[in-house]
Formats: structure tokens, C-alpha cells, sequence
């Protein structure tokens, strides 16, 4: 039975079969190496897109802030939501008799 280790194309499969012990723990090691390679690649992707986000937030504050402070003068409640957690729920009315 052979076993095959992935490879970028069809024909560069490699036959564990053919292989001594050594090149098997070598190509094992190239293959842990290149998958360690993408996660690293991908963890910075995420950071970026962190940072991104996080910059975005800010900004949308900052805007719901210069948004709220211009109508403050002319509605009694904020219909800006600025910040979490500043939705005003809304009040519970008792049953009808």
C-alpha cells in the first residue's frame, strides 16, 4: 500500500513507500514547516484586519459623537447610539384592563 504526501501538484507525490526513514521525518518536517509558514501568514492577516476594525470603530465613534453633539440642541432623547451600551431600552407597558 502507498502513501502519498501532499504535494503542490499530482506529480510531485512522493511514495512513503520509496523513501528511507530519514526522508520521510525530512519531508514530514518540510510539510510541518510550510503549513506553520501559512499559519503565520494568516495570524498576520488577522492582526492587520484587527487593526483595521479597531480603527474603523474609533472613527465611527468620533462620528457618532460629532452627530449626537449637533442634535443634542433639538431632541430631548439621543437618537445617536455612541459607545456600547447606550441603547435606552424601551418602557414595559402593563397589561391593558
Amino acid at each position: 500500500m502507498a502513501i502519498y504526501l501532499p504535494g503542490t501538484a499530482e506529480e510531485e507525490h512522493i511514495a512513503l513507500d520509496e523513501l528511507t526513514p530519514r526522508e520521510i521525518v525530512a519531508e514530514l518536517d518540510k510539510y510541518v514547516a510550510e503549513q506553520r509558514a501559512k499559519i503565520q501568514s494568516n495570524n498576520d492577516d488577522v492582526t492587520k484586519e484587527k487593526e483595521r476594525f479597531f480603527g474603523w470603530r474609533l472613527k465611527k465613534q468620533q462620528e457618532e459623537k460629532k452627530i449626537s453633539d449637533a442634535v443634542a440642541p433639538f431632541v430631548t432623547e439621543n437618537p445617536i447610539t455612541t459607545g456600547a451600551g447606550s441603547v435606552t431600552p424601551a418602557p414595559k407597558q402593563g397589561p391593558k384592563s
